[in-house]
């Protein structure tokens, strides 16, 4: 519990995208009422794919991803 962000990344195992939407309109109101986000943050989608950080080998350092990203 409450790990140092060195700690933390020690237990990072696996790496996706992830498509994280905000219907900005909606997302005032829902702050105004104190209840957080609830219809502004619709479900995410993620990527088909995952990888372990020792596959990306140099490009993974400090945490991130040291590669470009191409998407189509």
């Amino acid at each position: 519990m409450a790990p140092t962000p060195d700690e933390a990344l020690r237990h990072v195992r696996l790496l996706m995208l992830v498509n994280d939407v905000s219907l900005r309109n909606l997302i005032p109101a829902e702050l105004a009422n104190d209840l957080g986000f609830f219809q502004s943050k619709p479900a995410a989608s993620f990527s088909p794919v995952v990888v372990t950080p020792d596959a990306l080998g140099d490009a993974w350092r400090e945490g991130r991803v040291h590669r470009p990203m191409i998407v189509h």
